[in-house]
C-alpha cells in the first residue's frame, strides 16, 4: 500500500540579511567550482564595499590563494 504525501510550498520573506542574485555565474560552465564561489561571496558585500585583493584576503578562509584564479 502507497503512502499518500501531502507536499506544500512553503515560502520565506526575507528583508534582511539575504542576497539575491543573477544565475548567470552558477550557470557558466567556463568558470571554476572556485570563481563561481568567490563571484557569490562578492556580490553577498554590502553596498560601498571597497574591493581589493587585500579585502579579499581577509574574509576568505584561503587566505592569500583565495583570489587566484590559476
Amino acid at each position: 500500500m502507497a503512502k499518500e504525501l501531502n507536499s506544500s510550498v512553503v515560502r520565506v520573506h526575507k528583508n534582511t540579511d539575504f542576497t539575491s542574485m543573477s544565475n548567470h555565474h552558477l550557470r557558466n560552465q567556463k568558470l571554476t567550482l572556485k570563481a563561481v564561489g568567490l563571484m557569490s561571496k562578492i556580490l553577498g558585500l554590502p553596498d560601498g564595499w571597497n574591493y581589493s585583493v587585500a579585502g579579499l584576503v581577509k574574509i576568505c578562509r584561503e587566505g592569500e590563494t583565495a583570489p587566484c584564479m590559476n
